[in-house]
């Protein structure tokens, strides 16, 4: 049985020897997954205007309301083209998060999880792009995703239940890209049977490290590499259980070959 202290110990080893290009994997995937973003921008502008509006000299004979009717008929009569490119950016949005981020998601793991016995290599976060690998990744990805929000819909628990059932799926599709969709969620299921909670417990135990780095304002991205390298040590632990009890073996679970995820 395993234990957060132990994982985290594990991950901090591993990481003394290539912390700086996890953290590089870390950023980059959480760029092309749309995971990280810049903080609001200032309220300078917008005050700046309501003074104005509220300034008795800024508009000709106070008529507000004109300008109201004016700024509703433009609104109005570009409608359609702010609809549609709402509706453009949405489905770019959704391509770009099945076609890429899946993928870049599973390659993060195989990442972290090849550099526990091999030499790191920034180019292993892209080896599910790789041909061969792609579009299965791509398939299982995008059911897992889709499951989720499915369940999700029953008063959100249902989906954070499913979403720790199908914790373990990206670091599979690492392993074995060629692995049966039905067959990645049955493995993903045995593995977190009766650790969904403690997989949330291990999660919850950088809430520390993340407010910490909150108050350094981009600290948090610091944590990533290790939450990372803790996690692989976790599927590792999982991987190992479900082959000692026979759920599953190497042919099937491979392993982290040096030379799988190099281009």
């Amino acid at each position: 049985m395993w234990s957060r202290q132990e994982l985290k110990e594990k991950a901090k080893s591993n990481l003394k020897r290539y912390y700086w290009l996890a953290f590089a994997v870390c950023l980059v995937a959480g760029i092309l997954s749309g995971s990280t973003g810049s903080p609001g921008g200032g309220r300078g502008t917008s005050e700046k205007y309501s003074d104005m509006i509220g300034n008795n000299s800024f508009y000709p004979g106070n008529d507000i309301s004109r300008i109201g009717d004016e700024a509703g008929q433009w609104i109005i009569r570009f409608l359609p083209f702010i609809i549609g490119f709402a509706l453009l950016a949405m489905i770019i949005g959704v391509v770009f998060a099945i076609f890429v981020s899946g993928p870049v998601g599973a390659g993060k793991v195989y990442f972290f999880m090849n550099s526990r016995e091999n030499q790191p290599r920034f180019t292993n976060m892209f080896a599910n792009f790789r041909q061969g690998r792609y579009m299965n990744t791509v398939t299982v990805m995008f059911f897992r995703g889709l499951y989720t929000f499915l369940w999700s819909l029953l008063f959100i628990i249902p989906g954070i239940i499913k979403s720790y059932e199908y914790f373990m799926v990206p670091y599979i599709m690492a392993e074995n890209p060629d692995i049966d969709k039905s067959r990645a969620f049955e493995l993903s299921k045995y593995m977190t049977d009766g650790d969904k909670f403690n997989i949330f417990v291990l999660q919850l135990s950088f809430l520390g490290w993340y407010l910490l780095g909150a108050l350094l304002v981009i600290g948090g991205f610091f944590v990533n590499p290790y939450v990372e390298a803790t996690m692989a040590e976790l599927y590792a632990e999982k991987r190992e259980e479900a082959i000692m009890s026979g759920f599953t073996s190497e042919s099937e679970l491979c392993g982290f070959s040096d030379q799988a995820g190099n281009f």
